[in-house]
């Protein structure tokens, strides 16, 4: 235990009520304790909460362009159904392992779920022990629509096309006006275990709007780039970031005329 400190107040009293003498208060310096009774709180920089430094791959000139070098994939085993199909999607060529390791073998699977919604899912065919790190998120995590009573590709606003020359490669237009919503023609699909690329051709002044886990405007804007971090520097794992779980296209046409594109 320290010795207690000691302050010596000093009162000056006079009954000349036109003079005002000082008070004073005196105490002597405090000796630091060694160790301190209390571990001292590390101060961090402000720098500790911004992401790394890293250019993207798409504006980064020395960075393999995944669109030369990878070989896309091709379409076999088509299984058509009136609300749909499915195929298996096999690398087309030797792997390029751009940024990860090519999966090999994917699954197609596109459903026209109502009227006005078409739904396109590509994930890994094979899921099992030796590629754990790959996975598909549970629905009770992320809720999904289903094909409603009624639903077919004759009765859509929508339409589905594909071709696998080159490689496979898929369109999405209005039934009614041939309107193009989602094209990769001319681009191949890359999928990776720890790169994804879908690529989609874009009209002049196109309007893309609500991306996840990012703070700006509902419409994104135009020639725009986006970072997302799987993992950010807190520790957090970001469940719609898994490059190598799926991709997955929702085409709605409802009352808002939009259509929304995502990975999960």
């Amino acid at each position: 235990m320290g010795s207690a400190r000691h302050c010596c107040v000093s009162v000056c009293l006079t009954t000349d009520y036109t003079r005002i003498e000082p008070l004073t208060l005196q105490c002597p310096g405090q000796k630091p304790q060694y160790p301190p009774p209390f571990p001292p709180t590390p101060i961090l920089p402000s720098s500790i909460n911004y992401a790394p430094s890293v250019t993207p791959n798409v504006v980064d000139t020395t960075a393999p362009n995944a669109q030369v070098v990878c070989p896309g994939y091709k379409a076999s085993d088509v299984q058509e159904t009136t609300a749909g199909l499915t195929a298996d999607l096999t690398l087309a060529g030797q792997e390029c392992n751009a940024y990860g390791n090519d999966v090999k073998d994917l699954t197609l699977s596109v459903q026209y779920q109502s009227r006005e919604r078409l739904a396109v899912r590509i994930y890994p065919k094979h899921l099992e022990p030796s590629n754990q790190s790959l996975y598909i998120l549970s629905p009770s995590l992320t809720p999904q629509p289903g094909i409603v009573y009624g639903a077919s590709k004759a009765t859509s606003d929508l339409t589905f096309t594909w071709t696998n020359s080159p490689s496979f490669q898929f369109k999405i237009a209005r039934a009614g006006s041939g309107e193009i919503i989602f094209d990769t023609y001319g681009h191949e699909l890359v999928f990776e275990d720890q790169f994804l690329e879908l690529v989609t051709n874009m009209v002049p002044q196109y309007n893309i709007y609500g991306l996840a886990e990012n703070l700006r405007g509902f419409r994104i804007p135009t020639n725009f780039t986006q970072t997302f971090w799987n993992a950010y520097n807190l520790g957090m794992s970001m469940p719609s970031k898994r490059p190598s779980c799926r991709v997955r296209i929702l085409i709605d046409v409802g009352r808002r005329q939009r259509s929304r594109a995502g990975c999960q």
